[in-house]
């Protein structure tokens, strides 16, 4: 199976004809997160053991902080070293618990390209 970061390719008209229609980057966002309001679960909270939809506080938080770091520090990877990227298995085996994780794991991550 191919790794997330390989299939995000096959949406990428779909995704150029919104951005393009919204005119910018940050419309853009609104109307994607907005999309995770409307038509997804990603807002909602677990309110017990039995419920099937939504997520335990602070994890929908967490998704979108992990895909931002770990785009934010492929983009410098990239114009740094040229074609280098992040391999596939450091993203995935990316766990973050806290802030401080995602944090620690970017200086360990910049230290290392220096």
């Amino acid at each position: 199976m191919a790794s997330p970061l390989m299939m995000t390719e096959m949406y990428d008209n779909a995704l150029l004809g919104i951005i393009q229609h919204v005119g910018n980057i940050q419309d853009f966002l609104q109307v994607y997160f907005g999309f995770l309001y409307r038509k997804t679960d990603f807002y909602r909270l677990l309110s017990g053991p039995n419920d099937r939809m939504g997520f335990p506080p602070g994890v929908a938080e967490k998704m979108v902080l992990k895909v931002t770091v770990v785009s934010i520090l492929a983009g410098w990877v990239y114009r740094r070293h040229g074609n280098s990227h992040l391999e596939d298995s450091e993203v995935n085996e990316t766990k973050l618990q806290s802030p401080s994780d995602i944090f620690g794991n970017i200086q360990h991550k910049l230290f290392f390209f220096k």
